[in-house]
């Protein structure tokens, strides 16, 4: 049986749902050549929900932790 992980192109929403169905604190995230990129744990999915939640809005620093992991690593820069 695979290893549950989630794609590093999912939207939020699917994210949220895996770690709950497959019963798992976290999981890895896997770039389309199924390397590990990184981790997503259930306290990183709710420090993004009590972000959002807070309305705050980031700056050019903020900016750049927002931007999808495959931009940063095709070395593109955040929308303006």
């Amino acid at each position: 049986m695979p290893a549950a992980a989630l794609r590093d192109d999912l939207p939020y929403c699917d994210i949220v749902r895996l770690p709950a169905r497959e019963q798992v604190g976290a999981l890895p995230v896997v770039d389309d050549e199924d390397l590990v990129v990184g981790v997503v744990s259930e306290s990183d999915l709710l420090a993004k929900v009590a972000f959002d939640a807070s309305g705050h809005r980031p700056g050019p620093i903020g900016c750049v932790r927002e931007r999808p992991a495959t931009a940063r690593r095709a070395g593109r820069r955040p929308p303006t």
